[in-house]
């Protein structure tokens, strides 16, 4: 056992809200309070991202997975060779952790620039009348700009399991369902022992709270007499 059940729900309902925020986009604005609410969730994800990689389980944390730049340019150039990598990771490879990376600071940035958004018609971002128009228009293009870049890193994504299931044999997508990896790959290497329920929770608990403090704090929209 690799991946733990807070991690592996994490993931899959990252994909699901990802998924919902491009539809609800795509449906136009009468699907708009449901793309709002898919962009509270995906904030809350965040952050519980970055507590559990404090506080999860071994190799769900920064600590374990995160290497500089050389061990990620080593591990590609031998990747790319068609040779097995110097070291085992049982978890997040030096490529894939980078990846981790790109994707959390990506998601963050959609759902923050959204909270500013103004489509000029009907629906405003909670935090839209702390800045200026100026600002609110500029944060706008910003999260429609970075969904495209998000949707190419997810196809990129999809691509490199797509990799390492037929050139490498390792099959990442069923490892992310059950959460374990061959042990003939890894044998030298511990597996996490059980669930823990008590930090999952808080944890989302921690993140739950965040985003609705947030949306509490949210300053209150101002209306023209044209809305009335």
């Amino acid at each position: 056992m690799v991946w733990d059940l807070f991690l592996r729900l994490f993931h899959w309902l990252l994909v699901l809200t990802l998924g919902v925020s491009w539809l609800t986009a795509e449906l136009g604005v009468e699907y708009r309070e449901y793309h709002f609410y898919s962009g509270y969730t995906a904030l809350g994800l965040v952050v519980f991202r970055l507590l559990w990689g404090f506080f999860g389980t071994a190799y769900a944390r920064f600590g374990h997975f995160l290497r500089g730049p050389r061990a990620v340019l080593q591990y590609s150039r031998t990747r790319l060779a068609g040779k097995p990598p110097l070291d085992l990771y049982p978890g997040h490879n030096p490529l894939g952790a980078l990846a981790v990376i790109v994707m959390l600071l990506l998601v963050a940035f959609q759902a923050a620039t959204g909270l500013f958004a103004d489509d000029d018609i009907l629906y405003t971002g909670p935090w839209r009348e702390a800045v200026t128009a100026a600002t609110a228009n500029k944060l706008t293009a910003w999260h429609h700009t970075n969904f495209d870049v998000l949707l190419g890193v997810a196809a990129l994504h999809v691509l490199a399991i797509a990799l390492y299931k037929f050139r490498f044999n390792e099959h990442l997508t069923s490892a992310m369902v059950h959460g374990r990896k061959a042990t003939e790959r890894f044998g030298a290497h511990l597996p996490i022992d059980g669930v823990p329920w008590i930090r999952g929770l808080l944890a989302i608990g921690l993140a739950a709270a965040s985003v609705w403090l947030m949306l509490e704090l949210a300053p209150e929209p101002v209306y023209d007499d044209y809305y009335y």
